[in-house]
């Protein structure tokens, strides 16, 4: 037997909001040990075998264990960190100030430097080097 689905309201299915938008589901860890990974994956960018090993890291290993549930999302991160630990610097970023008079990475957008842009762990990386450097507040990166 045929079967026919009807739609009303048709354009506000194919709207952008709801057929032509991507999924995007994702979750956000807030515990030390995401930066304690960061940090060891920072100073270790020049050492390949180091940044092999941060998997048997302990603050690696305590962050699975404590978010055992989504360990997976975990390993992915850290992956996607040791390849953004590599080419933090593109897009390139500069150094503007922020309402607060603050230092903070920007990136050109459309001609406009905007501070409220970001291209996740390249921009957590960015902040680490230019902390390093002394331009922006370790507290900011």
């Amino acid at each position: 037997m045929p079967r026919v689905l009807l739609f009303d309201e048709v354009d506000v299915f194919f709207d952008k909001a709801f057929y032509g938008a991507t999924y995007n589901p994702s979750t956000y860890i807030r515990d030390p040990c995401v930066n304690q990974v960061m940090e060891y994956i920072w100073k270790n960018r020049a050492n390949r075998s180091a940044l092999n090993q941060v998997y048997t890291q302990k603050p690696y290993t305590d962050l699975c264990a404590r978010f055992a549930t989504v360990q997976q999302i975990i390993r992915n991160a850290v992956d996607t960190m040791l390849v953004d630990v590599h080419s933090f610097a593109k897009p390139a970023y500069a150094i503007t100030t922020n309402s607060s008079g603050k230092k903070v990475i920007g990136y050109n957008e459309f001609g406009v430097l905007l501070a409220n842009v970001t291209y996740g762990y390249k921009t957590a990386f960015a902040y680490m080097c230019e902390a390093e450097k002394g331009i922006v507040d370790k507290k900011t990166a």
